[in-house]
């Protein structure tokens, strides 16, 4: 009599397992049917769009910025932010944001608020011009400013996003003291450089695919 009971306890606790595990990837399913729909919406709205030629004929001259072009392919960024887990009306700062796509898709992708700082008025400009196209067909919100990052107030900011590729120790730690003044809680999603693990914890680390190839991105929560 115990043993049937252990058995069928085994077998209902297996049962149960087995329901968690089919959702979770039924979930992962339908989350990246949803992405994919995503960067084909975005895909078909930037086709003649070129962030690296725009880039490379607005640049800053004297500027201590990199303004060499780059940008992480939609499906991998939407990977990165869905670890996170965010909640609907989060804010979400994406600092050079470029063409506009990641906080495009942010919003459409998880209903964040999404904002997007660029410093060359050439991508700024095309990162509305799309916004535009794309707002009443797919009722996105998104805000862009023509800005230098370190001017960005990130007090309300949820999740920073930063492509660090680019940037020089200087201007990097520069930018780690700006996001230690930040609450605990917020989260951070970087390329190339790593943030200090004293100051802020590692949720995520792994080679996602960007426009110039594979590139090591992190996600992080400020301690």
């Amino acid at each position: 009599m115990i043993f049937d009971i252990i058995i069928i306890a085994g077998l209902l606790i297996c049962f149960v397992y087995s329901i968690k595990t089919a959702c979770r990837k039924l979930c992962v399913w339908r989350n990246n049917k949803r992405f994919v729909r995503i960067q084909r919406i975005i895909d078909l709205a930037y086709f003649d769009k070129n962030g690296a030629e725009l880039s490379k004929q607005n640049r800053i001259q004297g500027s201590p910025y990199d303004f060499t072009y780059g940008e992480m392919h939609v499906l991998n960024f939407l990977h990165l932010v869905n670890i996170i887990n965010p909640k609907k009306g989060h804010l979400f700062i994406d600092l050079g944001s470029g063409l506009g796509k990641l906080p495009i898709a942010a919003n459409m992708a998880f209903k964040l608020q999404a904002f997007g700082v660029e410093m060359l008025p050439a991508l700024h400009d095309t990162a509305r011009h799309v916004q535009k196209q794309l707002q009443h067909a797919h009722q996105i919100e998104v805000e862009f400013l023509c800005g230098d990052l370190f001017d960005t107030d990130l007090t309300q900011a949820d999740i920073v996003y930063i492509n660090a590729t680019a940037l020089n120790d200087e201007l990097w730690d520069k930018l780690i003291t700006k996001f230690k003044q930040l609450p605990a809680g917020r989260h951070f999603i970087t390329t190339s450089k790593q943030l200090p693990e004293n100051h802020f914890q590692c949720l995520y680390q792994g080679l996602e695919y960007a426009s110039w190839g594979w590139v090591s991105a992190f996600v992080y929560v400020k301690c």
